[in-house]
């Protein structure tokens, strides 16, 4: 994928995300998997990890919040994992493979109230990230 292609695509779904009038507070997001490793092929979806509050406390019944996320991306093949902040906590806690993936790999392209700051301070995530991120 063209690398300016794949820029605006991921500044289109952060636009979307932010400017989306949700009945769920979105927290913070976070893309990885094969789009930001530079290993995706023609077949891709791009993976993305939303945190958010006030959405269905049991994640298999989240559908209704995913198919909302999804409304806002037509033409943009997404596999949205959507958790609380403290579902978050608990996978980075607990060295999900996952979640270690994401740590190491994932581009944040929002935080609000700075959570996924908090968590590079506290060192569960995001070690490798731009230093000027703590600032």
């Amino acid at each position: 994928m063209n690398p300016k292609l794949k820029n605006l695509q991921f500044d289109q779904i952060k636009l979307k995300l932010e400017n989306a009038i949700l009945p769920f507070n979105i927290m913070g997001a976070v893309l990885f998997g094969s789009r930001i490793k530079g290993i995706s092929t023609i077949s891709s979806d791009t993976d993305i990890i939303i945190i958010a509050n006030n959405i269905n406390p049991k994640r298999h019944r989240r559908g209704v919040e995913i198919t909302q996320i999804k409304k806002l991306f037509t033409g943009i093949p997404l596999d949205i994992l959507l958790m609380t902040p403290e579902e978050t906590i608990s996978n980075f806690r607990n060295h999900n493979p996952l979640f270690l993936d994401i740590a190491i790999d994932g581009v944040i392209i929002i935080d609000n109230g700075k959570f996924l700051k908090f968590l590079a301070v506290i060192g569960l995530a995001f070690t490798s990230f731009d230093k000027n991120f703590l600032v």
